[in-house]
Parts: C-alpha cells; structure tokens; sequence
C-alpha cells in the first residue's frame, strides 16, 4: 500500500532484539556447500545457472513453462506476486531462481556436490515460495533426490505442499541423509505435478550435522577483564573430538588461533569487541563442525603518559612535578589505570620579538650552518618560526628552505619549507605539499615522522599527512637553517627565522602547538631534542656544542621582526576573481579542450557557473558544465546544473534530479564516481548520489565546457558565466572539495591526479599538460567579470525533489569529550561528518534505576540526562574535533552516559524505495533512525528497524549449567548462577 505523508519526519527508534532458528539436524549443522545464485546490481543476472537441466530456457520476461531467470526483484505483469528480494534480509542484490515447471522435464536442478565426507550425516536444506496468486490455484510438492555419480539414490524427501497465498512468504524445507562412501554426490530436484506451477527457490545448501556445540565464558556479559576464560560444550555423537578456536579479525575472517586446540581456551589481550569460534572434527578436523560467538567483555586499560607543563598549570589536577597513579573509567565503562610522569618547568610565553635570524637578499651565500647533523632510525621532528619577505616562487614548493640536509630526493636526510615536508628513507622519498602561506607574517613549520606516517603542520593545523616506512637516509651534507644544503638560489629564504629544533622523536599536535610561539623551556633536559636555536647568539641551547651555528654572507642575528604578532590561521584562500570568466552569450559558443578520456573507475569534475536565464519549457534546466558524450550510450562524463551522468560497462548512471536554482547566482557543482557511488554536489553539499560500478566508458569526442561534446549547439548550453573548471582522474572526498570550491586552486602543476585546469584569465592548461589548453568557439570570451561575485555557501529550496532511499541512510559515532566553551565535541571517528551537515546530538543511557532487591528493583529513580537530544549543524572540523554552529541547550553526560552523534540526511521530498533500517546497537553507537524532509514522504517500502536497539538480555546463563526456577529473588550480582541477565536499558 502506497502512503504519502506531508510533515517533517524524525524517527528516534530504539528496541531489543530476538532472533529464533529453525533446525534440520538434532545437533550443530555447519554449511559446507551452498548455491545462492549468486548477487549482482542489475535485477537480472547477467547469465543463467549452469545447474539448471537443459529442459529449461533462461529468460526475463515473467515465466512460463519451461522457462527460468535469476533476479534479486521479481515484478511482472498481474499473473504472479511481486517478490522484493532474495530470502535473507538485507542481502543486498542477491539473484534466486524463479521457474515454471515443464511437464516433459519434471527434473529442473541438478548439480555434483564434490569434496563430502564419507559415512557422515548430513543436511540438505532450501527455500522455496509459490509466486502465483489465487486465481490461479497451485498445489505443488517436490522430490529432492540424493544420489551417488553414478545415479544410485542414497535418499529422496518429498516436500509437503505449498498453496498460493495472498502474501507469500519463503518457506524452508530439508532433510537429513547419510553419505555413504561417496565423496561426491548428486543433488537433484523435481515437480512432481503439472499445471499452474510458478515457484522461487533460493539457498540450496548441504551443511555437517553434528553433536550440539556451544561457546560459554564464566564472566558476565559487558563486564571488565584482562583475559576472557572460554570453554565448550560438546554433546554425544563424537567417539574423538578434535578442537580448533579460532578469532575473528577486523576484516571479517575468522582465523586459527595458534595452539589453542583444547576443550578450553583463554585469550589474555582482548579488545573491546571479540568474536570467537570453534571448529571439532571427529578424529581429526576434516569435515568439522563450527559454532561462533560474541563475547561481550571490555578489556581494562593501561597505559602511560610522559607530560610537561608551564609553572602554574595542572593537567588533571596535578600541579607539580611527580609521577602519579591515575585510575578513571574509560569509553569502554572499564576502570583504566594510568602511569603519569609529570614535569612542571618555567615557561617563557612568547618568542622574543628581538632575536630572531635576518636573510636579507635572495642568494646562495646568506645562511646558517649547523655541521653533519645526520638524524638516524625512523623518528623526527623538524620545527622553525619564520617570516618570509614574499613568495618569491609560486608555487613555493620549490623555494624557501627553512631547514635542510638535502640534494635531490635520493638522499633527503630532512627538508622542511613553508609548504612542504619531505624525507628519503630505505623505502623511498616522501613529501607532503600543502598551500601557500601569507608572506610578511609570523608562521610556525613543522615536520614529522614516526616509522608510519609522515607529516606537516603550520601554526599548529595539521596540513597533510602520508603513509611512510623504513629508516631515515644519511648524507655528508652540512645542515643549513635559511638556505638550500647544497646550494641554489631558489633555496634562500629571504625574510626572518627564529625557533628552530631539531628532535629525534615524533612530537604530537598538542606538543608542537605549545610551544610553537614560545620558547622552548628546559632545554637541555628536553627528551629528544637534539639541537635548538632562538639567534639571541649561535649557541645550540640543548647544550651539545658541536652543533653550535655558524653566520654566513649577509645573514645576521639579534634582528627584530617587522610584525611580532603570531596568528593561528591555516592556509590563506583567496575568493576567486570576479574579473577572469569565461562568458558564453548563446548557445553556439563554448570551449573545447580536447579528447581528455578519464578510463578506470574514478573520476572528478568541478566548475563554477553563473546561469543567466533557464531554458522552457523547464524540461531544459539540465545545463552542461562540461560534457563528454552525445547520447547516453557514450557518456564518458557530463556535469550539469543539477546532475552528473556517466556510462561504464555497467550502463548508463545518472544522479537524481534535484531541487532547481536561481539565475544571476554563482554556484559550485561537482560530480565524482570512485567505483561504487556517482555523486553530485553543489556549493559542497551532497545534493544526490546513486550506486554506480564499472569501468568508465571512453570517446573520441572532445572534453567541452558550456556545451554538448558533439552536438555544440543544442539547447543544453550553459548562457552565463563558468570558471574554475577541474577533470581529475581521482575521486575527491567532500571536505577536498570543499576547501577550494571558491578558491583558486594552489601548485596545479603537482596536484595529484589533475588533468585540467581552466581559470579564463587565459586559454593554458593551469595543469601543465599544454595538450589540452583550451580553445574558444563562436562568440565564447574569456577574462570577462562575472556579474554577481559573492559567493553564497547554501543548498536551494526553490523546486521540490524526490529523492529514492533505503538502507541505512544515517552516519553514527561515539561522542568522548566536550569543550562548552569552544563548543566543541571530540567524537571516536569524523570521516563521515562534514562542514554544513545536520547533526543529531542523543545521549542514550545514564539514567539510575531502583537496585534494591525488592519488587521496585529496575524502577527509573532519575532520568539524569537519559534521552536528552537536540539538532545542530558542523560548522567546522579539524581531525576528529568537530565545532558546532549552535550552542548546545542541553545537558550531557560525556563519557558516562553514553552520547552519540548522529549524522541527518535532509531531503526535499523523498521516496522510501526498500527497507529503511538503522545501524544496529553495539554499545557505543547505532539503533537510530532520523531524517528530515521539508515536504512529504512516500512510503513504498517498510521502515523496519526490529532487533537494532537495545540488545536482550541472555536467555541462558553461562556461568550454570543448572536451570534455577525456585528462585524469588529480584536482584542477583552479576557473576551469579541463580539467574540469567537482564537485557539493557537506559541505565
């Protein structure tokens, strides 16, 4: 039944699972073969089943006799029922067979089921549903048949029958068998009747019956250990059983655990979330049976922490040097014990604006030189305060070096520039580009490497950030501070430099951001520092004096910098100018820039535009940004207005239609496809996306901005104004976009994966690939001021949209730590939260209930800040910090009462096309469904969330084996044999 609903829609959903089982074996049953058909986007699959007999034919429209398909969606004509999906939720995609019996071929399947065991009892098992409605009556039943190769039957079973229904459902069937002495058998299926026989099947499956096997643990569920206790219970059956545990990793797979092969086994390092399984053979492990388990136990913490602050500070309520013994319940709710090693010192506050380094010509002889510092091993830290006089080369990637024991990328020992951070180690040269600088102002550099990772900082923003290995090369250059090691003159830094350390350790963010405008206290007892220099003299005030500092040319000390006044800002992002557009008055002009082909699976266009008027009728509002493709067969990649299209061997993908804008404004579109998703976004919101798979079809028409590729002059022209066009064969992230959607893009000649560049104060390439400059057409003009220049960052509201969900649409995280007065929340993981989002803020537990062991035990005696939640958008990010536009108006209790964050998807008008569902609950985040539409909800399919919210409590307890039913008791401790636990609640 269709509904439309007109409202705004906020679900907040939260409810305990169960989950009941159906069993062909008295014992364990362990699936050792199965076909399920298979899985795959398009609603038919893209080739029949080979074990489907030869008196059938594989086709897709409806069935009739004798014929089969294999969808994930069954929907045709009135004749059958509609069947949405395969029989296991949420399998996403997955085929199953639909068939309509032949009278001259009652046998339709048959399949060699190889590698079975001898004389072992198994299952055979499937499911099956009659898709035929009332009025046209079935009553069918089925022979399986299990035979040896060569076709003597060890069994057969008859299904009962199955009548058509007003809403069918899957039903299960199977039965049990010996195999003999065979290690491969013949599995075969039958109708047994003729007439209306429409049926589905899916999931034939042959599983090793066993004894009963169980997984127990003696702790009660959720509680606090160092190690967890396991054992197993194994029923009669197996004269001698063989044990093998196993764990599940990260990835999903379930692997051996080393040793662990006894009725017993205890994992000492547990984490937060641990999934065991055993597998038993009989004699030995072949043909084994298997039975997994969660075991909800968090894991205590220990841990140290090295800490220095400033005289008249306290971190954690410690003022004074010592070593302190802290204990605190961490996210988990498990006591954490921690080491604390803590150094007060005297700090000085602020840098001297009176001694710092002057470079006062752009040379190769002006500098200072601090002899053959090598840093040895795979730890650095690289810092330096500096004010650069200009940005003498732009991009300043190759200018400016702060310090430096370098060449060439054979034997970068350190390099650290304004811009950039680069190392050579026994794996290779790396080297982190970030944006330009302001010149003439106080800016903190840093670079770090810690074995894993290599990264950059300016005045304290972490700028980027690579993956690196090996150890740091060595060189017999001499350390230069303001010049290149080597030599050159783009090299130089001319300006001021003060603040420079050298480390032999990976010093954090919080670290590098205490002292970066400060001098640095205690020098000589600094762990890791090696070397440090404030030019108040040429000393080495961590105290070694063999890399004491030598003036060289023109450099003096003792200078006092022009503008002392230090700003925390990251990279400087001018608007883009409103005087270098392309301008297309009608729709003959436009630009091409040559056959650009993007092949592979990944792809990003972007462009700014002003539109001067739409096209009527409205049909014609799909305006083209730039195109590459004629028709939909061909589109290698076409961005518009509203949508981004693209054909790969999968066909053609387009996003859906969104909501419309307004003329004479300037908008920010973008278009990516990373393999999975076509995406569309617009002044950096996600405005719609689709699922997408498949290698991106290729043309020989040329890339062009404004018009269709090969048809110029229809009416899909873009009449307005476009700048800033980008192709890349990358697949950018949202907040990548973001970043310089109005800005123009820095050091285009090293951006990785740039192909184009188009900024229309000329036609060149601002990539560098001279190939593809641009060239005008018709009455096309460049460096033409854009009418309206401001740059507004909103979504549109003017035209209702229809956008088709399901699933799960929402993004959830734990939320650890606040700042009220910053506004500031500190979540587990932001990758999935950025700038501009709607954002649910719900603390799910913290509520104290009655613990008295009366009737009144789990009576809420306060609600505390159980349930509280309000709405709120992110304003900013920066790493797993995120910055709320809002204040917050209600209290939370952060880590304690467990609060979550919950990212809210917000719609025009949307279209519920499958099962709309939730992550489910594990402790930390999950069980909730939100969303936010302006106008209506249609409901064509189930919002079902059963089983996602709080988790049940145990039916059995695994600390007894005895069943205690003359208990009358209210409350028992956790650890009790005389009653099961509860399930959870707001507590």
């Amino acid at each position: 039944m269709k509904q439309l609903i007109h409202l705004t829609l906020v679900l907040l959903i939260i409810f305990f699972s169960f989950t009941a089982a159906a069993q062909i074996c008295s014992g364990t049953m362990t699936a050792v073969w199965k076909d399920d058909f298979g899985s795959g986007v398009p609603q038919l699959s893209p080739q029949g089943s080979p074990n489907i007999t030869s008196g059938y034919i594989y086709q897709n429209n409806g069935v009739n006799s004798g014929n089969y398909s294999l969808v994930n969606k069954f929907d045709y004509f009135g004749s059958w029922h509609i069947v949405p999906e395969d029989h296991t939720p949420l399998d996403s995609g997955g085929y199953f067979l639909v068939i309509d019996g032949n009278s001259s071929a009652p046998i339709f399947y048959e399949t060699i089921v190889r590698g079975v065991c001898q004389l072992r009892q198994y299952s055979f098992s499937t499911f099956a549903m009659n898709i035929d409605r009332p009025s046209f009556p079935s009553n069918q039943t089925f022979t399986f048949i299990i035979s040896d190769t060569l076709g003597n039957q060890l069994a057969t079973w008859d299904s009962p029958p199955i009548s058509v229904t007003d809403s069918p459902i899957w039903v299960p069937m199977g039965f049990s068998f010996n195999s003999g002495n065979n290690t491969a058998l013949k599995l075969q299926a039958r109708f047994n009747m003729t007439g209306y026989d429409d049926f589905a099947f899916d999931d034939f499956q042959f599983s090793v019956c066993g004894p009963t096997l169980s997984i127990n643990s003696p702790l009660a569920s959720n509680s606090c250990a160092d190690s967890i206790p396991l054992f197993t219970l194994l029923g009669s059956g197996y004269a001698n059983p063989v044990y093998q545990w196993q764990k599940k990793e990260s990835s999903g797979a379930f692997v051996n655990i080393p040793g662990a092969t006894g009725v017993n086994y205890t994992d000492i390092a547990p984490g937060d979330t641990n999934v065991y399984a055993v597998v038993v053979g009989d004699g030995s492990l072949a043909c084994p049976i298997k039975e997994n388990k969660q075991i909800n136990i968090r894991a205590a913490k220990r841990a140290s922490l090295s800490k220095s602050i400033c005289n008249g500070l306290s971190f954690e309520g410690h003022s004074s040097t010592g070593t302190y013994i802290d204990t605190f319940t961490a996210a988990n709710g498990c006591d954490s014990i921690r080491t604390l090693s803590l150094i007060v010192n005297s700090c000085t506050t602020s840098v001297d604006c009176n001694n710092w380094l002057h470079i006062p010509t752009y040379n190769t002889t002006d500098y200072v030189s601090i002899g053959d510092l090598d840093m040895t091993g795979n730890k650095i830290t690289v810092e330096a305060s500096f004010a650069a006089d200009t940005n003498y080369f732009i991009p300043s990637t190759i200018s400016y070096d702060l310090v430096s024991k370098h060449t060439d990328p054979s034997d970068c020992n350190y390099l650290l520039r304004p811009v950039t951070a680069e190392i050579t180690t026994t794996s290779g040269f790396y080297q982190i580009i970030a944006c330009d600088y302001v010149p003439k102002k106080i800016n903190h550099a840093a670079l770090v490497y810690d074995g894993s990772t290599l990264k950059f900082y300016r005045n304290g923003f972490l700028m980027g950030s690579k993956p690196a290995t090996g150890n740091l090369v060595t060189n017999d250059l001499i350390t230069k501070i303001g010049n290149y090691s080597f030599g050159s003159l783009n090299g130089s830094l001319k300006g001021y430099m003060n603040e420079v350390r050298i480390w032999n350790i990976a010093r954090t963010q919080d670290e590098i951001k205490t002292y970066m405008n400060s001098t640095l206290p205690n020098p000589t007892s600094q762990p890791g520092l090696v070397a440090y220099y404030t030019f108040d003299d040429l000393n080495n005030k961590q105290g070694n004096s063999t890399w004491n500092g030598t003036l060289h040319g023109a450099a003096t000390i003792n200078n006092t910098v022009p503008n002392c006044s230090f700003l925390a800002d990251s990279c400087p992002k001018p608007p883009t100018p409103c005087n270098n557009w392309l301008h297309i008055p009608n729709s003959q002009s436009y630009v091409t820039v040559g056959d650009m082909d993007i092949p592979g699976t990944q792809i990003t266009v972007e462009g700014l535009f002003s539109r001067d008027s739409a096209f009527t009728p409205e049909d014609y509002t799909s305006l083209n940004i730039v195109s590459k493709h004629w028709t939909t067969a061909d589109v290698n990649y076409l961005l518009r207005v509203d949508r981004a299209q693209v054909t790969t061997t999968t066909g053609h993908h387009m996003t859906p239609d969104i909501c419309d804008l307004e003329n004479k404004k300037l908008y920010y579109a973008a278009m990516t496809y990373d393999g999975s998703t076509l995406k569309f976004y617009r002044n950096g919101f996600l405005m719609s996306q689709i699922p997408c798979t498949g290698t991106l079809f290729q043309n020989n028409y040329p890339a062009t901005i404004a018009a269709t590729a090969n048809s110029p002059t229809t009416n899909t022209t873009l009449i307005g104004y476009l700048n800033e066009v980008r192709i890349w064969n990358v697949a950018k992230t949202q907040a990548e976009l973001q970043q310089y959607m109005n800005s123009p893009l820095p050091n285009p000649t090293t951006q990785p994966g740039l192909l184009g560049y188009y900024t229309f104060e000329t036609l060149t390439n601002k990539q560098g690939n001279s190939l593809y400059n641009a060239v005008l057409h018709g009455n096309a003009s460049i460096n033409e001021t854009v009418p309206n220049c401001n740059f507004a960052i909103d979504t549109c509201k003017t035209k209702p949209v229809t956008a088709g969900i399901s699933r799960i649409i929402n993004k959830y995280t734990p939320v650890i730590g606040f700042l009220p007065c910053e506004n500031n929340i500190t979540v587990e993981d932001a990758s999935e939260f950025n700038v501009g989002d709607t954002v649910l803020m719900i603390q799910m537990k913290g509520a104290v209930i009655d613990s008295t062991n009366t009737a009144s035990f789990g009576t809420i005696t306060n609600y505390k800040n159980a349930g509280n939640y309000e709405f709120n958008y992110v304003k900013g990010k920066t790493g797993n910090v995120i910055e709320l536009k809002n204040v917050l108006q209600r209290q939370y209790d952060i880590p304690d009462g467990v609060v979550q964050l919950v990212r809210v998807p917000y719609y025009q008008k949307v279209n519920i096309t499958d099962t709309l569902t939730c992550l489910p609950w594990d402790g930390k985040k999950g069980g909730i469904l939100v969303l936010n539409a302006a106008d209506s909800v249609t409901m064509n399919a189930n919002i079902d969330v059963s089983g996602r919210g709080f988790r049940g409590g145990a039916g059995i307890n695994s600390n007894s084996s005895v069943t205690h039913c003359g208990e009358t008791g209210y409350f028992y401790p956790a650890n009790s044999v005389l009653a099961a636990q509860k399930g959870e609640t707001l507590q």
